[in-house]
């Protein structure tokens, strides 16, 4: 764990992914969702599709310390943009609800 936490600060866009998964569903890790949202956001910022992925999802859950409905959509868009059929579902769903 000490390894991939160095990794990822100083800079590895997969250790900081990597990171994000194990805030948010664990086991090694309690979850924390503030901590995920940090770490997904460092690898989305660097091109992380799975984790521009993550991040909107986590956005637009329903965990009110994290739930930011507009950066979700721009996350969303971003890994739509960026070629994640994944996005692209969930972005053509959400936009009929508005």
């Amino acid at each position: 764990m000490a390894e991939m936490e160095k990794l990822a600060e100083s800079g590895d866009m997969y250790a900081q992914y990597l990171m994000g998964k194990l805030w948010r569903d664990g086991p090694i890790l309690i979850p924390d969702s503030v901590e995920a949202q940090y770490w997904f956001e460092r690898a989305a910022e660097q091109g992380h599709l799975v984790a521009q992925y993550s991040l909107a999802k986590l956005c637009l859950s329903d965990d009110l310390e994290v739930r930011n409905i507009q950066q979700g959509m721009n996350w969303l868009y971003t890994a739509a943009t960026n070629g994640s059929h994944y996005a692209m579902y969930r972005l053509a769903k959400e936009y009929p609800q508005g």
